[in-house]
């Protein structure tokens, strides 16, 4: 059985003739129970229900205190690892995606990056932090055109980003005061529509999971056959000696005390012509 992501499912797989073949079986049913048991914070839900552009333009418009944010367009980011040097590659990766080779260095776009957590990462008993660069000399900010955000929802200052990132601690929600949240879980956790794009999404993670699975099997296999292959050469390769020694007179007592076992000794002996033995 296999886990994660906060659904759980069985597969079997099988080697016949050189193929590999898979047997899964998921009660529907149970796709319909995990979903109603996540969060907005969890990374399955999140990637789906942040694609909604009425949630990813609230949730902007909140965080960042930009009540006229428009969203234009939305690439979800699978969970992260690594945090604060992840943070560093994906500015990198956004800027060099969004900016033709040759632009001028004043029309580089800025990067904003906010990354909501379930742990308060600088560990300072804020909800929200914010970081620019700066002259370490003379304390002075400097704009390169990157901002980094980071919000919790451990820290509850009660602001109104506080009480939305608590939110997404909930699976279910009811807050008319962030009506896109509201209804995005909704649509997702309690519409048809939204339960098959939901369960679509957990059935692509479940086949991700298990090609990771036959690909771990698969090299297991790979490894068996190339240590029986090199098993097979050394055993050669011993037995061809130990022939060259018959031939030339060594005791089978000697040829043993070079470590060499009494199976490749008989093996030799067998190869060996009777009139070539001394």
């Amino acid at each position: 059985m296999l886990q994660g992501h906060g659904y759980s499912f069985y597969s079997y797989y099988f080697f016949n003739k050189g193929e590999y073949f898979i047997i899964m079986s998921l009660d529907l049913q149970q796709y319909h129970d995990q979903i109603q048991a996540l969060r907005p914070m969890d990374d399955v839900f999140f990637e789906v229900l942040i694609q909604q552009p009425g949630v990813c333009e609230e949730m902007l418009r909140v965080l960042l205190d930009c009540p006229d944010l428009i969203v234009l367009d939305i690439h979800a980011q699978h969970s992260i690892r690594n945090l604060l040097k992840r943070v560093r590659y994906n500015e990198a990766c956004v800027t060099t995606q969004a900016t033709d080779p040759g632009t001028d260095f004043e029309n580089i776009p800025t990067v904003y990056s906010l990354y909501i957590s379930d742990f308060d990462i600088f560990k300072k008993g804020k909800t929200i932090y914010h970081i620019r660069k700066s002259v370490i000399e003379t304390d002075q900010t400097v704009d390169d055109g990157t901002l980094e955000i980071y919000a919790n929802t451990i820290v509850n200052d009660k602001s109104t980003i506080a009480e939305y990132l608590q939110l997404l601690k909930k699976t279910a929600i009811d807050n008319p005061k962030f009506p896109h949240l509201t209804e995005g879980v909704k649509y997702l956790k309690n519409e048809r529509r939204g339960v098959e794009k939901m369960s679509g999404f957990l059935a692509e993670l479940l086949e991700k999971e298990v090609q990771k699975e036959v690909k771990k099997e698969l090299q297991k296999e790979v490894q068996k056959e190339l240590q029986k292959e090199l098993q097979k050469k050394c055993n050669e390769i011993a037995i061809s000696k130990i022939c060259k020694m018959i031939e030339l007179g060594y005791s089978k007592e000697d040829i043993l005390k070079l470590d060499y076992t009494n199976a490749e000794y008989d093996l030799a002996l067998e190869k060996v012509s009777p009139k070539n033995v001394l």
